[in-house]
């Protein structure tokens, strides 16, 4: 039973000095720094009333246990050095300091340290608010691309692509190509393949002209510096490694412009086996979409070019980040749904090499090989063939 003694009632009173919203003892802690800061204070009490003996301290923690104590002096993990009684119990002994001082310069501690923390988080949602800003302002200060060019009436029609001396530099001094000179030939299947940093990706800037290159690039024998920029890249597809999805319906997503019908949506989902994915083409997708796979949305992608029959698909590492399952199905899908097309595949895998045309291999920007995956192999001095023989 909770002692009623008013000796006992006074001197838990004059311990009770934190604030409630932190800390609550129990009455299952004999053993709590309570009973240790009365021990302390105890020889300052006998000052006044003899006879403070264990019994007393006892009775006392008791009636504390049954308060909720004002504040949290024995959190450790806030402020451990500066929010403890101990550091205060000789100077609340001593008289020198009252324990209600002690309570507000506690409690004003842990709400300083808080406003810190708020500060911090606050500064720091800033800065990276203004980095956007700054991005933004970049962006208004680069130079358009030149948009102009010569419309010619049914381009393309055969998709062949022809390099001459093509050069690419993205600082002016250090070449990534050297001296690009072949020809993908109309409806044929191409893997580019090479070490990392050889130059692979740095081909589809250049088909796209999204940098500035030295020498040619003919598509159906028309150079590609010639026609209006628009027009090149709305018939060029390109599938990157990260799939890019945009906020609305499937038939959105699939068909930009609205010019195909429900049925041809529908069927370039079944060549991608998604057709059973989607009860109707209004349903709500979006890039961050937790619904859909990784896999599925290169899917999706895939179904983009599909319906728009370019005669000219570029795939950029689209099975880099796939399960083998879905590897497997795009493999097929170009074999079978491009067959009419000319795709140029960038791939570090090769799995599937062997099943394409034609070969071509860089190395640190320039072509080493370029010729068929049979023939490719017969050299076993050749670079693909070492690396063929390293990935199996």
């Amino acid at each position: 039973m909770v002692s009623q003694n008013p000796r006992h009632i006074d001197r838990a009173n004059n311990v009770k000095v934190l604030n409630s919203q932190t800390a609550k003892f129990n009455k299952n802690l004999p053993a709590t720094l309570i009973q240790e800061e009365l021990r302390n204070l105890g020889p300052a009490w006998a000052k006044e009333e003899d006879g403070v003996v264990e019994a007393d301290i006892n009775e006392t923690t008791n009636l504390l246990s049954e308060k909720d104590i004002e504040g949290n002096i024995y959190e450790e993990k806030v402020m451990p050095e500066t929010l403890n009684l101990a550091n205060y119990r000789k100077l609340i002994a001593h008289g020198d300091i009252s324990a209600a001082h002690v309570g507000l310069v506690l409690s004003q501690a842990a709400i300083f340290k808080k406003t810190i923390d708020v500060a911090c988080c606050f500064g720091s949602k800033f800065e990276t608010e203004l980095t956007s800003v700054g991005r933004i302002l970049e962006y208004t200060e680069q130079t358009q691309e030149d948009k102009d060019g010569v419309l010619v009436e049914g381009w393309p029609q055969r998709g062949e692509v022809k390099f001459s001396n093509v050069y690419l530099s993205y600082d002016s001094e250090n070449y990534v190509l050297h001296n690009l000179n072949c020809t993908v030939e109309p409806q044929d299947t191409i893997a580019i393949v090479g070490r990392t940093a050889a130059g692979k990706s740095s081909i589809i800037s250049t088909i796209l002209r999204l940098q500035k290159f030295e020498g040619k690039i003919f598509i159906d024998e028309v150079d590609i510096a010639t026609l209006p920029l628009e027009i090149l890249r709305s018939n060029v597809s390109v599938i990157s490694q990260d799939p890019a999805l945009f906020t609305g319906t499937v038939r959105e997503n699939i068909d930009f412009s609205g010019k195909y019908g429900d049925a041809e949506i529908w069927n370039a989902l079944k060549a991608v086996n998604l057709d059973i994915l989607f009860s109707s083409l209004d349903h709500r997708i979006s890039t961050i979409d937790t619904n859909l796979s990784l896999g599925q949305k290169q899917l999706l992608c895939l179904a983009r070019a599909i319906i728009r029959k370019s005669k000219i698909v570029i795939m950029d590492e689209v099975v880099a980040s796939v399960d083998q399952k879905t590897e497997k199905l795009i493999h097929k899908i170009i074999l079978e749904e491009l067959e009419c097309c000319t795709v140029i595949i960038i791939t570090h895998k090769l799995d599937y090499v062997l099943e394409y045309d034609k070969v071509i291999v860089l190395d640190e920007g320039d072509i080493v090989e370029f010729d068929s995956p049979s023939r490719l192999l017969e050299n076993e001095n050749g670079l693909f063939h070492k690396m063929f023989k390293k990935a199996i």
